[in-house]
């Protein structure tokens, strides 16, 4: 049962990773600042899960599992690399000019370092998003495209002069893709990659599964590069296989998941399924013959209140119909309205669903 304590607990949860998050992202654009390093580990020592925080997004990034000491050179940016570069070009250049005392190819030097620097330099275009339970959240990006954040989500964005990134740090988004073929935009959730050029596709993760359900165009989905250790396969009575890192085309149309144990899969899906998949962009959940538990479990995506099934054979009754998203209280109403059912409210955190009939006292 939910309570108070939790739903606060849960808040400082939330936020403790959008602050790791952005720790990571300083970390990865290059070495921190001497003020930078000690709010960092003021930050670490405020609360242990903190480090757990930033370790977890660490390996769900990169694929590695580094200790957090060795963080800054551990996640080298691909600034910090330029910059690496370019600090070798001054330090190779500056000793030989010097020594033959020619001004002119010292300005020769900087001019060069100064082309590669423009050739090379990456948009600093960085993005941090998220919802509250109950919430979605409408982004419009800088290259046309846009997204919206269902309940319950965090989205890490970074826009680069060669490639569109966003990290689904959790919850579940719809994309809306500009096309570019010079810039692919990639969204990274849990163990799977996405990449689209121009498309319209939502992506979900679900502990270690990633849900993908496109609506238009067409997708990339393959393994993170880490998931190519061996695995065992169910078709092959639990022989061990390489996990192949080939990305798997999903269509209009069509649905892909992966987790890091059973891979790659897709299927097509009805019209009717892309949209009840998609639904809640336009503030409504739409349900075409689901039994009354699922229905129960997506409406406890948006609200903190329990809502329990008194019956076990309610559990199991079809329901079609669309709810509106909001207060728990207009959602129950949609329920009730669609199903002989009465949502007895036990309390302010807990709530019965009952057959209509039936005395609501016996079943406590």
């Amino acid at each position: 049962m939910a309570d108070k304590e939790e739903v606060v607990s849960f808040r400082i949860s939330n936020e403790g990773k959008l602050q790791a998050s952005d720790w990571l992202a300083k970390l990865d654009r290059g070495a921190l600042t001497h003020e930078e390093r000690r709010a960092f580990t003021k930050w670490l020592a405020e609360n242990p899960k903190n480090s757990e925080e930033i370790k977890s997004l660490a390996s769900m990034w990169y694929s590695l599992d580094e200790p957090l000491s060795k963080l800054g050179l551990a996640f080298p940016s691909e600034a910090g690399l330029r910059g690496q570069r370019l600090g070798r070009l001054f330090s190779t250049l500056a000793p030989v000019a010097y020594r033959v005392q020619y001004i002119p190819l010292i300005c020769i030097a900087f001019f060069c370092a100064f082309l590669g620097y423009l050739f090379y330099m990456p948009s600093s275009e960085i993005g941090y998003f998220s919802t509250n339970i109950g919430e979605t959240r409408r982004v419009e990006l800088s290259d046309g495209s846009n997204f919206i954040l269902n309940t319950n989500s965090i989205i890490e964005q970074q826009f680069f002069a060669d490639e569109r990134i966003i990290r689904l740090v959790s919850g579940e988004a719809i994309f809306n893709v500009a096309h570019d073929k010079r810039r692919p935009f990639y969204v990274y959730a849990s163990d799977g990659v996405i990449r689209s050029i121009g498309t319209k596709f939502s992506v979900r993760v679900e502990g270690n599964k990633v849900s993908v359900t496109v609506a238009e165009g067409a997708i990339e989905l393959q393994e993170r590069p880490d998931t190519s250790e061996l695995i065992h396969t169910t078709e092959d009575k639990g022989s061990i296989k390489k996990a192949t890192l080939e990305p798997v085309v999903i269509m209009s149309g069509q649905v892909g998941e992966i987790t890091r144990t059973s891979g790659v899969a897709k299927q097509f899906i009805s019209s009717q399924e892309v949209a009840e998949r998609l639904s809640w962009e336009q503030g409504q959940l739409i349900f075409y013959e689901r039994e009354l538990q699922s229905v129960v479990d997506e409406v406890a995506r948006y609200t903190t209140v329990e809502i329990q099934i008194g019956n076990e054979s309610l559990k199991h009754q079809v329901i079609t119909g669309i709810l509106d998203i909001g207060d728990v209280d207009i959602m129950l109403e949609g329920i009730e309205g669609a199903l002989d059912v009465k949502a007895d409210r036990v309390s302010p955190d807990l709530v019965y669903l009952v057959p209509r009939t039936a005395a609501s006292e016996a079943l406590y």
